[in-house]
């Protein structure tokens, strides 16, 4: 919810074109409503859509900067981060986007992209390369 709320608050309220987030994530949420976010961004004149990256039964988190290592908790256990597509769909819906798989190769979703102006919001933990590849696959259609 935090990211979608700073993201709308970078539009310029008067402005008339077309305003769009796209929320690249696994839809884990440990800490705030991304639903209620995503409801006021859109009252706003926003639509938010998702890319749910990951897998549905999980995987390690890579730490930044330390090849082969992973993401611990403070039990030192390695953090396992699951796709959570049913959030996603519901961020999507209630910013009125679309919700896409990352695997997913879509027309709809580049001819939504093209005819709005957007936002990505970039995961706290994976590589900004490796996420600008997988972004920018949907384009290379």
């Amino acid at each position: 919810g935090s990211a979608i709320d700073l993201a709308a608050r970078s539009f310029t309220p008067e402005t008339e074109t077309s305003k769009a987030i796209i929320v690249i994530t696994d839809g884990e949420n440990h800490q705030d409503d991304a639903v209620a976010a995503a409801k006021q961004a859109h009252e706003k004149g926003i639509v938010i859509h998702t890319i749910g990256m990951g897998l549905e039964q999980g995987a390690p988190i890579p730490e930044k900067g330390k090849p082969g290592q992973f993401m611990q908790d403070a039990q030192g256990n390695v953090v396992i981060s699951k796709l959570d597509e049913q959030t996603l769909q519901d961020i999507a819906k209630a910013g009125e986007g679309l919700y896409i798989g990352s695997w997913t190769k879509s027309i709809v979703w580049r001819k939504a992209c093209l005819k709005s102006g957007y936002i990505v919001i970039m995961p706290r933990s994976t590589s900004t390369s490796c996420w600008w590849g997988c972004f920018s696959s949907l384009w290379s259609l």
